[in-house]
């Protein structure tokens, strides 16, 4: 394989590797998007825009050490994920799955 093919090969799979980074990183933004939009009519807006600065500050220091790395973003969508799922579960009244 001459060099001017193996540049060529490379450059094809670093595209093919962030294309599927983006289009999961697409799908996890429009989870969080979505439980963001299930959460938001359950509180109060102050408390909703209230939380939302918690969480960012709390999930931007637990993922800290990550802040170099190509999961940092997936950790912060993630971080929030689990943080609002847990909420509203304990918004949810007894007996409600």
């Amino acid at each position: 394989m001459s060099t001017s093919a193996a540049k060529n090969l490379m450059r094809k799979n670093v595209l093919t590797f962030q294309l599927k980074i983006q289009s999961r990183l697409t799908t996890e933004t429009l989870a969080f998007e979505k439980i963001n939009k299930n959460l938001k009519p359950q509180l109060p807006s102050g408390t909703f825009d209230r939380w939302k600065q918690i969480t960012n500050d709390f999930c931007s220091k637990g993922c800290a050490a990550y802040r170099q790395g190509t999961i940092y973003r997936q950790m912060i969508i993630g971080c929030h994920d689990n943080l609002n799922r847990a909420l509203l579960k304990e918004l949810k009244g007894l007996g409600e799955n």
